[in-house]
């Protein structure tokens, strides 16, 4: 018996060993490989924003805290020009670089993401530069996800199936790539996952509902994703619709005070900039909304997502597989909620990349692991509909 003991003793202790360096080596990875894309100068400028209003000095500082930081070639890849293409003269970076006024115009972009920019925040009071921050967040978020993810599948599977398809997974999902990337993706993924670990996996809805409700200050289109798991728990009796509806309001409030406060341009400034011309100035071009020329783009958007994002194309394979599994309704709930939130998603901004869907495909996977091992999650049930099932 004591041997049994101390070889279980030893399994334990090598799994969660082998967890923990695989975290340490992924977030050493990231640190080392950082990706240094424009954004981080939008973030960087929000945070010099909390200091003063004066446009010139927010544009000054956040270009030589940014060029202190990071390597001359990456500073230069930040200030250069672009070779001209389909959605304009691309003279974006080289513009942004010398132009305070413009540059200014491109900061509600990133204002709108308060909860996130307000964490970076904390960083720096704690003594973090403004572009370590940025990274430093990305490694926690990095680590949350990992553990998150470990906890989960090993309720689901033995110690060791869940200690390598963590590891699989992690790195299957592209969640090391998202993390070398300056933005809120990542940490949005690792907060929502914990909020669907509470509500799916363990038997604490409403904390996952409030995960999933402050969400909307990380990236507001949660929004989307907490109106469609309202939606789901509803429908599958697990909430009443007066508690869903206040939810729902509350988080409809939230989304339009951000986007008041923020100054955001709205969804057709942003989908029109990204996707069909981009300009400058767009506090001073506001495009007229065009039916065919969003229905053009998103016809041509659609098949290239799913031939050139295979990610993309193995979640609504999974997706659908799961939706036919009548048997389990949680993981067919879940499954609702993925899609519609995620086709949601598609249709308001047509883009398949990775580090916006992370989230997705992490549940995707675990949908497939529950309905392999034929397992029924368990969620909680709002206390008022149980008296009335009664």
């Amino acid at each position: 018996m004591k041997e049994w003991r101390v070889l279980r003793f030893g399994y334990i202790g090598a799994c969660i060993t082998l967890m923990l360096v695989f975290m340490v080596f992924t977030v050493k990875q990231v640190n080392n490989h950082r990706t240094y894309n424009w954004d981080l100068l939008g973030y960087v400028a929000v945070l010099n924003g909390y200091q003063t209003a004066d446009p010139v000095s927010i544009h000054q500082n956040s270009y030589r805290q940014v060029g202190e930081r990071i390597t001359a070639d990456a500073y230069r890849l930040l200030t250069q020009d672009i070779e001209p293409d389909e959605r304009g003269p691309r003279n974006y970076r080289a513009d942004m670089a010398s132009d305070a006024a413009h540059f200014a115009q491109m900061l509600p972009f990133y204002r709108i993401r308060p909860f996130y920019t307000g964490s970076l925040w904390l960083l720096t009071k704690m003594g973090a530069h403004p572009v370590d921050s940025v990274y430093l967040l990305n490694f926690f978020s990095l680590s949350l996800f990992i553990t998150i993810l470990f906890l989960w599948l090993k309720q689901l599977l033995s110690l060791w199936k869940a200690t390598f398809l963590s590891i699989l997974l992690t790195l299957g999902l592209q969640t090391v790539s998202v993390a070398k990337l300056a933005g809120p993706d990542l940490f949005s993924a690792a907060w929502l996952l914990l909020g669907f670990y509470y509500l799916i996996q363990s038997k604490r809805m409403y904390c996952g509902l409030l995960l999933i409700f402050l969400s909307i200050g990380i990236r507001t289109d949660n929004i989307l994703l907490l109106f469609s798991t309202l939606l789901m728990l509803v429908l599958y009796q697990r909430l009443v619709w007066t508690a869903a509806g206040s939810i729902a309001a509350a988080g409809f409030l939230l989304y339009l005070s951000i986007n008041y406060f923020a100054g955001n341009y709205g969804w057709w400034t942003v989908f029109y900039f990204t996707f069909i011309y981009s300009v400058n100035t767009p506090a001073d071009t506001t495009p007229p909304f065009s039916a065919m020329v969003y229905l053009k783009y998103w016809v041509q958007a659609l098949p290239k997502s799913l031939a050139w994002h295979p990610l993309f194309a193995m979640f609504w394979t999974i997706n659908l597989l799961c939706l036919a599994q009548k048997k389990y309704p949680s993981i067919v709930m879940l499954a609702l909620i993925l899609a519609f939130s995620v086709a949601a998603k598609f249709v308001l901004f047509p883009a398949a990349w990775e580090r916006f869907f992370l989230l997705y495909y992490a549940l995707n996977a675990l949908c497939l692991v529950m309905l392999l091992v034929r397992v029924e999650p368990v969620t909680t049930v709002d206390p008022e509909v149980q008296t009335k099932n009664q």
